[in-house]
């Protein structure tokens, strides 16, 4: 069913500041025009897994579901309610934002009535599957105005399944075989593939990596014995990623395909054009991971640096900051990959033309957004390429569709909740 939208964004006319009518085609019914937008969401969001040993894909099962539920059904109608206000916005047409808010009221009244009542942890998966495309609609259609209401249905969706409102929450429900996520799946892990050694797994290393956040914002800065102890923990948690990435399958590398020359001019690079290589990878579901891998161990380096520093160590972490470096220019080598919607007409043309000429799906800004946001926060990450993924949230934001990445992008302190609650949401994609 997945099929591109053809509908032209409204500019306008030449010669003039006046845009066209927001008219749908006439030659398309209501009915004709919903059904399409379902088709444009499949297309746009989501990831069929086609190796499920490496890959779970995102929403890998929601289009069979959708066909078995009927295109009527709720699951159908949130789909098109995300599918319409990520395209009302990148296309500059509010009539789509008006359908998107209809659909939304109507799946609000409708949870409404199904959790009137009742205890949220006996409710059923199909449920909490609308709750979770409810809360990428929020994410879409985020502004100054509305800026935060995804933290509701992230906040609904941890009290459905008991648990705290954060990804790595999410992760720890997985890994204790909660039947709302597993569908029979309990000993498969959150993050493939499958190691072997549960110690090695990254949910495992994830997890422990909630324990090192959570120390770092209660230690008092002149308690040195406990800061030393944090930053051997972050050393060590470090190397488990390395053991991690030792363990991994061929399949699951990503492959360089190109490489952008440096340009000799006083502008700064692009999107989708910082100097370097351009990889490729099995899927998106496999870029996801090796990039909140990458921005997990800068934050472990930013920590050791910065502790470091209290404690006055004598080291010069040059080691740590070159490692941030690297890590962050292999995660700017899989940008073209996200951001493109044909990577080899962008190969073709990379040393004609300096900017993306045809922006690609959405799930690639969606995933994208949040780990550029981390790396955008750490001190450790050199100031031109934080300035740089500043302006690929705001590209994200402009030409993807995605509200939040423009918030993203202007926001002057760290959106902490935002940000747990929204990753959170994405993660969800990747067990439905």
């Amino acid at each position: 069913m997945a099929r591109k939208c053809s509908l032209p964004a409204r500019v306008p006319a030449p010669g003039t500041n006046s845009l066209p009518d927001d008219a749908s085609p006439k030659e398309e019914t209501d009915e004709n025009i919903e059904e399409l937008a379902l088709r444009a969401f499949f297309h746009d969001y989501c990831v069929p897994s086609t190796n499920h040993t490496i890959s779970r894909g995102f929403l890998n099962g929601l289009e069979p579901m959708v066909v078995r539920r009927g295109l009527w059904s709720d699951y159908a109608k949130a789909c098109k309610a995300v599918a319409f206000a990520s395209h009302g916005i990148k296309l500059h047409r509010p009539s789509l934002l008006r359908k998107a808010r209809a659909l939304y009221d109507e799946l609000i009244s409708s949870l409404a009535r199904v959790m009137s009542g009742m205890d949220l942890s006996l409710l059923s998966s199909d449920v909490l599957t609308v709750v979770m495309l409810l809360g990428l609609y929020e994410i879409i259609i985020a502004d100054g105005v509305h800026p935060g209401y995804h933290q509701v249905h992230a906040g609904g969706m941890a009290a459905m399944l008991r648990i705290e409102s954060s990804p790595l929450g999410l992760v720890k429900a997985v890994q204790l075989g909660h039947p709302l996520l597993t569908r029979g799946m309990s000993q498969e892990p959150f993050f493939t593939p499958h190691i072997g050694n549960e110690h090695q797994e990254l949910d495992t290393i994830l997890h422990e990596m909630c324990g090192i956040w959570n120390k770092m914002n209660i230690l008092l800065a002149d308690d040195l014995v406990a800061l030393r102890s944090l930053q051997e923990e972050a050393i060590s948690l470090d190397q488990r990623f390395l053991q991690w990435q030792d363990g991994l399958p061929a399949d699951f590398m990503p492959t360089t395909v190109g490489q952008l020359a440096p340009r000799w001019s006083a502008t700064a690079p692009t999107v989708g054009y910082w100097p370097g290589p351009i990889d490729v990878y099995f899927d998106l579901y496999i870029a996801a991971v090796w990039n909140i891998s990458r921005v997990a161990r800068c934050f472990l380096s930013d920590i050791t640096t910065k502790i470091g520093d209290t404690v006055q160590d004598g080291r010069d972490h040059t080691r740590e900051k070159t490692d941030v470096e690297r890590l962050c220019k292999e995660l700017l080598s899989s940008i073209p990959y996200h951001l493109t919607d044909c990577l080899p007409d962008f190969l073709r043309d990379m040393e004609r033309v300096s900017e993306i000429q045809t922006p690609g799906r959405a799930i690639g800004g969606l995933l994208l957004m949040h780990p550029i946001y981390v790396l955008c926060q750490l001190s450790i990450v050199p100031l031109e390429i934080r300035e740089y993924l500043t302006r690929c949230l705001e590209w994200i934001g402009r030409n993807i569709g995605v509200g939040q990445a423009s918030l993203l992008a202007k926001s002057k302190e760290p959106q902490v909740h935002d940000l747990l609650s929204g990753c959170m949401i994405i993660w969800t994609g990747f067990l439905l």
